[in-house]
């Protein structure tokens, strides 16, 4: 099996807006593109994205739409999660969220 890739085009700084049909879009910030393919590892990709926008990523996550759903993001936590998300938009461009969590480590 060849290594499939895709193109993330990484966005940061920006906020979500929902629309009249109940779907998202994201408006600012900034955005860069990354290669992603499967053999990356979660722990890569963050040192990655923490370089690239100079930012903690303990109080920041990862997340993305499914094609054709703009209303659920999902997110990517582990490298399971990394390796579905490459599979699915293999040979692709998909826009990767990096999010600020509020309260993250409250119970």
């Amino acid at each position: 099996m060849s290594a499939e890739k895709i193109l993330a085009i990484c966005q940061f700084g920006g906020d979500f807006m929902t629309i009249n049909d109940g779907s998202m879009i994201y408006n600012g910030g900034e955005a860069h593109v990354i290669d992603i393919d499967r053999n990356m590892s979660f722990h890569e990709l963050v040192a990655e994205i923490s370089d690239m926008f100079n930012c903690d990523m303990d109080m920041h996550s990862i997340k993305y739409f499914l094609r054709n759903n703009k209303r659920v993001l999902i997110t990517i936590s582990n490298d399971k999660d990394l390796r579905r998300m490459v599979d699915y938009n293999s040979d692709s461009t998909v826009d990767v969220y990096i999010l600020k969590v509020e309260n993250r480590y409250l119970n």
